[in-house]
C-alpha cells in the first residue's frame, strides 16, 4: 500500500520519462470474461458473493525458509479446470486484498493458489515490530514459493499452471522464473517491482543500519488515513475503499512502511534480475501504468528490450488512465489488463482497449554526431533533470560491453533502452564498466555532451531475426515500412 515508499530521502519519487508514446483511443471492450464491475461492487448481494466464495477456499500454513510460517490460500476447481494460476502479491499485502481476483479468475475456469510472503499478511513475522516491513534476505522470499509450487501446486495435477505477479511479487516472480524457468508455462506480471524511484537505492546504502528500523519517513500501518484523493494506488474510489475495508476486518494481516532492510535487500535483488535474466524461458507479459508512481516505470522498458534482445517471448504494455493497482483499477484499464492476460493464458492474441504496447521489438535511432561509445542517460522532457541511468554493472551481458550495433546511413540498432529523452555523456561503456559505483547525478549532468543528440528514432514491428544486421539493414533501405518514426526529435 502507500506507505511503503513514503521515505523522505528515499521517496524522491520521479516520474521516469521514455518516448512520448502516442496511445490510440480504442473503444471500451466488451467484458466477454464477465468480470466484475464497479456496479456489481455497488450491489450486496455481488458482494456477498465474492466473501462466500472467499472463506470458501482451504486455507492453512507451511514452514517456509528457516521455518516461518507461511500462509496460504487454495481454490480448485471441481471440473471442467482450463489450468491453475499461482499469484505472487505486493509488498504489504495479504490473501485478503485479492477477493475479487481470485473470484473472477475462478469463474473463468481456473484453480488459484496464494500465499502470504513472509513478514507480511497472515505469515509469519521476522521482526518485533508487527508493522515493519522487514526481509533479511530476499531468497527467502523465492524459497517460499518454491516449497508452496512443490507441495501445493504440483500435487494439484494441472495440465497448465500460469505465474501472476504484482509489485514487489513480481520481482519475487522474476526471480523464480530466472532460477525454475520449468515450472510456469506463462507468466503475467502487474507493475512488477524492478526498480525503485531514485533515489531509493543509493540514499539506502549511507541510511541502512546494523537493527531493522523504519525507514525515514515510514511508520506502523496507517494507510486507513489516506483519503482516496491523495492515493498513488488507483483511481478506483469504491476498490480502494475495499482494500481498506478488508485490512480493517482482518487486523492482524496489516502492514505497515518499509524498513531500510526490505529497501537494500530490494535493491540489490535488482541487480540480480538483470545480471540473470538470460535464464528466462517462460513466455511473458507486462503490464505497466501510465500514472505510476510507487515504481520505476524505466525498469519495465529495459527488462522487456533486454528480453526481446536476448529472443525470449515477451511483451510490455502501457496502460492508458491507471495507477499502480492495476487489478483493483476502474473498470476500464482492469477489464482491459485481465483480459489481456487471460486471453495470453487461453493462446488468444486479441488486442485491447488501454493497453498498448509499450516497447516494440526493433528499436532503431540515428544521432548528430558518433555517440555509440558514449554512456546514455535519460532525462525529463524539460531536459533538465536526469530520471534514469544503468548501473556499471549492467553495461557489459556475458562479457560483451552493451554499445549498439551500426548499420546502414549511419542508424543505430539500441540495445540500452534510447528514447527521445536520451543524452550521451563524455565517459564511453569501457570507462563506465570499470567503475565500482555509478555516477552522481550531479556528475553526470556536467558530462552530458547534447541535451539534443537526436536526429531520428524509430519503433519497428518484430523481425524474424532480431538480432540480423542484413535484415535491419533491410528495413532502413525500403524505408522503415510499418514502424513508427518519433517526429517530436529536436
Amino acid at each position: 500500500m502507500k506507505t511503503i515508499f513514503k521515505i523522505a530521502v528515499l521517496s524522491v519519487l520521479i516520474v521516469l520519462s521514455s518516448c512520448k508514446t502516442s496511445l490510440h483511443e480504442i473503444s471500451q471492450q466488451d467484458n466477454l470474461y464477465k468480470l466484475t464491475t464497479e456496479q456489481d461492487l455497488g450491489n450486496s448481494k455481488s458482494v456477498k458473493n465474492i466473501e462466500k466464495f472467499y472463506n470458501s477456499g482451504q486455507e492453512g500454513f507451511f514452514d517456509g525458509a528457516e521455518n516461518i510460517k507461511i500462509y496460504y490460500k487454495i481454490f480448485k476447481q471441481k471440473a471442467n479446470e482450463k489450468g491453475a494460476i499461482v499469484i505472487s502479491s505486493g509488498r504489504t499485502e495479504a490473501a485478503v486484498k485479492y477477493k475479487e481476483l481470485i473470484f473472477d479468475l475462478y469463474n473463468n475456469g481456473y484453480s488459484i493458489y496464494i500465499n502470504d510472503h513472509r513478514g507480511q499478511g497472515l505469515s509469519g513475522r521476522m521482526v518485533e515490530e508487527h508493522d515493519m516491513g522487514y526481509i533479511d534476505k530476499f531468497q527467502y522470499y523465492i524459497d517460499d514459493l518454491k516449497l508452496f509450487y512443490d507441495n501445493y501446486v504440483v500435487k494439484g495435477n494441472h495440465k497448465h499452471i500460469f505465474l501472476l505477479a504484482h509489485s514487489m511479487g513480481g520481482a519475487i516472480g522474476v526471480t523464480y522464473l530466472e532460477q525454475y524457468p520449468d515450472d510456469f508455462e506463462k507468466a503475467a506480471f502487474s507493475s512488477p517491482m524492478l526498480g525503485l524511484p531514485m533515489p531509493s537505492c543509493g540514499a539506502v546504502k549511507i541510511l541502512e543500519g546494523k537493527k531493522p528500523e523504519f525507514a525515514l519517513g515510514q511508520t506502523v500501518y496507517m494507510d486507513d488515513s489516506v483519503k482516496f484523493e491523495d492515493n498513488h494506488l488507483t483511481y478506483s474510489r469504491i476498490r480502494y475503499q475495499r482494500i481498506l475495508d478488508a485490512f480493517n476486518q482482518t487486523v492482524e494481516a496489516r502492514l505497515g512502511g518499509a524498513s531500510y532492510q526490505w529497501v537494500a535487500r530490494s535493491c540489490q535483488q535488482f541487480k540480480y534480475i538483470f545480471s540473470h535474466i538470460e535464464s528466462i524461458k517462460t513466455p511473458l507479459i507486462l503490464f505497466s501504468a501510465q500514472d505510476e508512481k510507487i515504481v520505476a516505470t524505466s525498469a519495465h522498458d529495459r527488462f522487456i528490450t533486454r528480453l526481446q534482445a536476448l529472443n525470449k517471448s515477451a511483451k510490455g504494455y502501457k496502460v492508458e488512465a491507471a495507477m499502480h493497482e492495476l487489478f483493483i483499477e476502474r473498470d476500464k484499464a482492469r477489464i482491459d489488463v485481465l483480459t489481456k492476460i487471460l486471453n495470453f493464458y487461453a493462446n488468444r492474441n486479441e488486442m485491447i482497449g488501454s493497453a498498448q504496447i509499450i516497447h516494440p521489438q526493433i528499436l532503431i535511432y540515428k544521432t548528430k554526431k558518433d555517440y555509440s561509445q558514449n554512456i546514455p542517460v535519460e532525462m525529463n522532457n524539460e531536459k533538465t533533470k536526469i530520471t534514469g541511468f544503468p548501473a556499471p554493472s549492467d553495461i557489459r551481458i556475458n562479457g560483451e560491453l552493451q554499445t549498439p550495433i551500426l548499420l546502414d546511413k549511419g542508424f543505430l540498432y539500441d540495445r540500452r533502452g534510447v528514447s527521445m529523452n536520451t543524452v550521451f555523456l563524455k565517459i564511453t561503456y569501457e570507462e563506465y564498466s570499470k567503475l565500482k559505483k555509478a555516477l552522481s547525478v550531479e556528475e553526470m549532468m556536467q558530462m552530458i555532451i547534447d541535451k539534443n543528440p537526436m536526429v531520428d528514432l524509430y519503433y519497428c514491428p518484430s523481425l524474424n531475426s532480431a538480432s540480423s544486421v542484413e535484415s535491419m539493414n533491410t528495413l532502413i533501405n525500403s524505408g522503415f515500412p510499418e514502424c513508427k518514426h518519433i517526429s517530436n526529435i529536436k
